[in-house]
């Protein structure tokens, strides 16, 4: 097993005046290669600091990858910290001199001297062409460490960074199976599987986004060998929490949802208040939808969900618009409106006011309409604001891709 670091250099990162994205993108492309991510570390723009901080990580890992300071100003020391961690010289490389002379041609720019700085490299580097920036890329190697220094900016650091993979293949083959999960809590998850004997792989348990990622994986010579050992305890793992499995590998809940409609030929609408608009959002970022998605309402407002919905005013004054009633003819309203197999409307307070005892922040209705039947269900998720919308979406989807698969399973 491969052990990997994460170097973030900027005092922009210190400060708090950027945040740091990186860390989560560098470690997922990293461990499809059978990396495991020891540490992230984040270090001012001071060459003593960063020297110490590669000094301290090639200790302990076989790579680390830093991030940032491939710039042309005078904070932009990357380069030289690893040059003088390594003991090579920076060389000027004429390839990437040529590259960023017809860049400001191109441009009508003025080139400066410093921005020479940009083509010089740790001596016998491998140089990795930025696309998308002035500051190209490097890996460097010492004895089995390597090194690989990437741009800062997110959109550069990411092109690069897949045009870097190739060169962090190991021997042997990683081979890997992913459960998603949604309706639990991470430690809840953990005590239902903690006593299966995962030895052999790596198993991981992440929480984001309202969802569960339960990840098995193991590196070996062959697939075969690699498969033999992530296989059983994946098996054990799906057994026991099968009951919250939405998707299996690497699809999105809106994802599987839009395959089972298009698999089956059927459409669905949407009627949304406290979400606005973030459940027809996820659904039309998927390609393809529009075979099955008829359209949406978002009808944040009484009068709008009596307007465009059909929604009783008596029904109104007598349930609130957070209730079981509102949602159902929300939903009733929203099939007039569409004729679709599938409808969904949703209902709730969002927070952070306007919550009361009877109905605190977080509840949340959605009334589902499949194939001329119609129920509401009934949620209270009790966190903030943006959790509490992305938790009703999150919880919409699952009860469409239920119905569904209820029927064709």
């Amino acid at each position: 097993m491969m052990h990997a670091a994460i170097l973030s250099i900027g005092t922009e990162l210190i400060t708090g005046h950027t945040l740091n994205t990186h860390g989560q993108y560098i470690t997922q492309k990293l461990k499809a290669f059978g990396y495991v991510v020891d540490y992230h570390l984040c270090c001012d723009d001071d060459q003593t600091q960063v020297v110490k901080s590669l000094q301290f990580l090639a200790e302990q890992c076989d790579l680390i990858i830093t991030t940032g300071g491939l710039g042309p100003t005078v904070d932009d020391i990357t380069r030289d910290c690893i040059a003088d961690f390594l003991g090579l010289p920076l060389v000027e490389n004429e390839t990437a001199k040529r590259k960023l002379e017809d860049y400001f041609t191109s441009k009508n720019y003025k080139l400066t001297k410093n921005n020479y700085k940009q083509t010089l490299f740790p001596q016998n580097a491998t140089i990795i062409v930025n696309e998308r920036g002035t500051a190209d890329s490097f890996i460097c190697s010492k004895d089995k460490l390597k090194i690989m220094a990437l741009p800062g900016p997110p959109r550069e650091m990411q092109h690069v960074l897949e045009r870097s993979l190739s060169y962090l293949v190991q021997d042997g083959v990683k081979y890997a199976r992913s459960l998603k999960l949604f309706g639990c809590g991470e430690s809840s998850i953990d005590d239902m599987i903690k006593d299966i004997d995962s030895s052999g792989t790596q198993l991981g348990i992440y929480a984001g986004g309202g969802v569960i990622t339960i990840r098995v994986s193991a590196h070996d010579a062959s697939e075969e060998a690699a498969k033999a050992r992530v296989l059983p305890v994946y098996s054990a793992i799906e057994a026991r929490v099968e009951q919250y499995v939405y998707a299996r590998d690497e699809l999105t809940l809106a994802e599987i949802v839009v395959n089972l409609l298009l698999e089956h030929e059927l459409t669905i609408g949407v009627a949304e208040s406290c979400t606005g608009g973030q459940l027809a959002a996820e659904l039309t970022a998927i390609a393809g939808v529009s075979k099955a998605f008829i359209g949406g309402v978002v009808s944040y407002s009484n009068a709008q969900k009596m307007r465009l919905l059909g929604v009783s005013e008596k029904t109104l004054q007598a349930h609130g618009a957070v209730s079981a009633e509102t949602a159902l003819e929300m939903v009733q309203g929203l099939i007039k409106l569409t004729a679709s197999d599938i409808g969904v409307a949703i209902t709730g307070i969002a927070g952070p006011g306007g919550g009361t005892a009877e109905k605190p922040v977080g509840l949340v209705y959605i009334g589902i309409a499949y194939k001329g039947q119609f129920f509401v269900e009934r949620y209270n998720f009790k966190r903030d604001r943006a959790k509490n919308r992305q938790y009703a979406t999150l919880t919409a989807l699952k009860l469409v891709r239920d119905k569904i698969v209820e029927e064709y399973s």
